[in-house]
């Protein structure tokens, strides 16, 4: 009898330890640390050296996990930013040009700012330099309609105050074609709508310009293959943005980083792809590079992940004196999965707290793309923190312990589609 109970108690341990062999501790530091090494490399725009280095960091990380590595190139023209401001007298506006700046336009002009919300729709606006306001929530296309017909007023510039919680300026995606405006069109911070008032209200002229100049160069995605499984597990995240990115990319990155490591070291009868992807802010152009050119075909893809914006950000309160962070993640995030993944998905996130939608009511980020190219078991997130494309948003919009959560429910969610 005693040796019997042993005995079973032994096959109970052994079954158990080999069942907890495969859920690896992922270490909310580690992943902490990702998304600090990614944000403290500077701004992530798409062909810069930043941009870059970024990739060339992740192709070595996927290297030292047993990765093979690969690098798709695309070129670009891009615009090298190295500063823009609104200036009277002695005083200062920073300002941010969006996407795309015309290299073909004057970029240094003169004029009186006014505010075109108070002024009557039939004021001529020839030479002046017009100011609108965008709220909070209201989307950057739904203005592409009033600059442009500001635009066509021979207004010699457009300065978009961006109107969010954080105060500052709030950059936007550019649309998928190049749609670069005839004079300079500028982004401005609500922190600095006061001093704009003020150069509204001396109705003298003001200097806008846009210094930068652009280049013709090579911009590249990075994606690693390990095992050799007829069927693929992809993962993807985009690795580009704005600014610094550190709640809207680095949440990404770092489980995409995670799970690469743990993947590596799977028995596992699939292969695994993981893929970063540059040009996101530039219509997603990586992302469709990868889709294209370099993606296994759906009829071959067990599962996709896409870890998009915002995956793990923490929660904000509004106060009069501005946000406070708080210790939980963000509920207000978005998942978006298909019926396919649905009870493994329902039961992986269990306890993450989010907005989930099935892919027919809702969709977001550069999940769009992938299901419109037929795969039909994915699961991906995308949401707007709120420092998102902020030059605030900063390591800190995340924490150690939101990292840790997230990261295991995507670990569990792809154990019990790779297992069935």
């Amino acid at each position: 009898m005693k040796y019997s109970s042993i005995l079973i108690i032994a096959v109970a341990c052994f079954f158990a330890c080999k069942t907890n062999s495969k859920i690896t501790s992922l270490e909310g530091e580690r992943l902490y640390a990702y998304v600090e090494k990614y944000t403290s490399l500077g701004d992530h725009r798409t062909g810069t050296p930043i941009n870059t280095e970024t990739v060339d960091w992740l192709a070595a990380e996927l290297t030292q996990y047993g990765y093979t590595v690969h690098y798709p190139e695309f070129p670009i023209h891009q615009f090298f930013f190295e500063d823009a401001a609104v200036i009277s007298g002695s005083d200062t506006v920073h300002i941010f040009p969006q996407w795309w700046v015309n290299e073909h336009a004057s970029q240094d002009v003169t004029g009186q700012l006014v505010d075109i919300g108070a002024l009557p729709d039939d004021l001529p606006l020839s030479g002046k330099i017009a100011l609108i306001r965008l709220s909070e929530g209201q989307g950057y296309r739904k203005a592409l309609r009033l600059i442009d017909s500001l635009v066509n007023k021979q207004v010699e510039a457009v300065v978009v105050v961006t109107e969010n919680s954080t105060g500052d300026l709030s950059a936007f995606n550019s649309t998928s074609e190049p749609h670069p405006w005839k004079v300079p069109v500028v982004l401005a911070g609500l922190k600095d709508a006061g001093k704009l008032a003020a150069f509204i209200a001396h109705k003298k002229p003001v200097r806008l310009f846009i210094k930068g100049r652009y280049r013709d160069v090579k911009a590249k995605n990075v994606y690693g293959t390990v095992g050799t499984g007829k069927e693929h597990v992809v993962i993807s995240t985009p690795v580009s943005g704005w600014f610094g990115c550190g709640g809207e990319r680095g949440p990404g990155i770092a489980v995409w980083l995670e799970l690469a490591r743990w993947a590596a070291g799977l028995k596992s009868d699939y292969t695994f792809v993981f893929t970063g992807n540059s040009g996101h802010e530039l219509a997603g152009i990586g992302a469709h590079l990868f889709l294209d050119k370099f993606a296994p075909a759906p009829e071959h893809t067990r599962l996709w992940i896409h870890l998009g914006a915002g995956l793990a950000t923490n929660a904000y309160r509004k106060t009069p004196d501005g946000l406070v962070k708080q210790a939980e993640a963000d509920s207000l995030r978005n998942f978006f999965y298909s019926d396919e993944v649905e009870d493994s998905f329902k039961e992986a996130f269990l306890q993450i707290k989010a907005n989930k939608y099935n892919i027919k009511e809702q969709n977001g980020g550069e999940l769009i793309y992938v299901a419109n190219k037929g795969y039909r078991r994915i699961l991906g997130v995308s949401y707007t923190h709120p420092y998102f494309h902020t030059p605030l948003d900063s390591a800190t919009t995340t924490s150690p312990q939101i990292l840790a959560a997230i990261a295991k429910a995507f670990q569990q969610f792809i154990l019990l589609e790779t297992e069935q």
